[in-house]
């Protein structure tokens, strides 16, 4: 049986046109050469790094009529984001500052300034690695001060365990051949240690200094010899940072000494730095500057005690012409104004003085007055 099926055909007349709109903000991707949202390994000690979104648009600003917000919300960033290029917002720098180690996430999100259209969060994952934190001290390590040769070396020594890390030292003259812990110094001079986490390829640096210092070679000499009031001055040549001291008195800074009593003394000079005191004796010598031969048993006779060596001493007395008076010896009473049995007058006269300081013949010369 043969049935008819019926089609009905649904035609639309004079339809109505709908246009619909579409607001689309540009995908975000981002930048610094990294494939996807691959996560970035940052070392702590890091000054900045640097983040980029749409490197490929509007000659590296993004795209036109878009703005980039950036973000770090973890709780533990107490660092700064900045604006790396003022012209766009789609480049920024993080500077990490003091923020512990751990994981962190940046956040950018696009808005088209036009349509107020925000795009998708994007994100990137930074691991914040501890890197190492080697510390040396500046050190001072004595010296011969005839050689030149350090007394004993100073072990540099960064507190960090060799198992994980590697060691590069390097001085003012170079790349070092140690790469071990710790640096056995034999030099004076500017030393610095790299170290490397072998893991996470993560480097801290530290410096010191080695200065040397020395014990002194002395030398002094007294000015004004015989005045009453007489100056040691003191000559210390080292390496050191020196103070002096004259017999047991405190010591002092300043290497001149005021003496008014003729004698030995001890001066001391002592290295700061602990590198040694050297020890110098010292002859500071007087004479009378008159006598009264009036038999009144004071200053009667003149001579010059507390020689080194009187034995060995003379003194050659002469009047102002140059006609020699008297010679005497330092152990003798003294001259007592007599020449060929006459009293000779009131007035100046003048004397060299030959004497031994510690084996070496020294000549001195002045003049002294008698008053009757």
């Amino acid at each position: 049986m043969n049935q008819k099926r019926s089609h009905k055909i649904i035609r639309a007349v004079n339809p109505k046109l709908r246009k619909l709109v579409l607001n689309t903000c540009s995908s975000i991707l981002l930048g610094m050469g990294i494939t996807g949202y691959a996560q970035q390994v940052i070392c702590q000690g890091t000054s900045s790094s640097v983040y980029k979104v749409d490197a490929a648009e509007n000659n590296g600003l993004g795209t036109p009529g878009s703005v980039y917000s950036w973000t770090i919300p973890n709780p533990n960033f107490s660092g700064a984001i900045s604006f790396s290029n003022p012209a766009g917002t789609n480049e920024i720098k993080v500077n990490w500052g003091s923020s512990p180690a751990g994981t962190y996430t940046i956040q950018v999100q696009e808005k088209d300034v036009a349509t107020g259209c925000l795009g998708p969060i994007q994100q990137l994952t930074v691991l914040l690695k501890n890197a190492p934190q080697p510390h040396l001290v500046d050190q001072s390590t004595c010296v011969n001060p005839v050689t030149g040769n350090l007394v004993a070396p100073v072990v540099l020594n960064p507190g960090i365990p060799a198992a994980g890390h590697t060691f590069v030292w390097t001085s003012s003259n170079g790349t070092l051949p140690n790469t071990t812990p710790t640096l056995s110094v034999t030099q004076p001079g500017n030393y610095t240690v790299t170290v490397t986490d072998t893991a996470s390829g993560c480097q801290g640096m530290a410096s010191a200094t080695i200065s040397v210092s020395s014990a002194a070679v002395v030398q002094a000499i007294v000015k004004e010899a015989f005045d009453l009031d007489q100056i040691i001055v003191v000559s210390a040549q080292g390496s050191g940072d020196y103070e002096y001291q004259l017999n047991d008195g405190p010591f002092q800074d300043s290497p001149v000494f005021q003496v008014s009593t003729a004698g030995y003394y001890t001066v001391r000079v002592r290295d700061k730095k602990g590198c040694g005191d050297s020890p110098l004796r010292v002859l500071v010598l007087n004479y009378p500057r008159y006598f009264t031969p009036n038999g009144d048993s004071y200053h009667d006779y003149w001579n010059i005690k507390d020689l080194p060596n009187p034995e060995k001493a003379t003194i050659t007395i002469f009047d102002r012409y140059g006609k020699l008076i008297k010679q005497l010896s330092p152990k003798e009473r003294g001259w007592d104004g007599i020449y060929n049995g006459y009293p000779l007058p009131s007035t100046d006269y003048w004397f060299v003085l030959h004497y031994y300081d510690e084996g070496v013949p020294k000549e001195f010369k002045a003049h002294f007055s008698m008053k009757r």
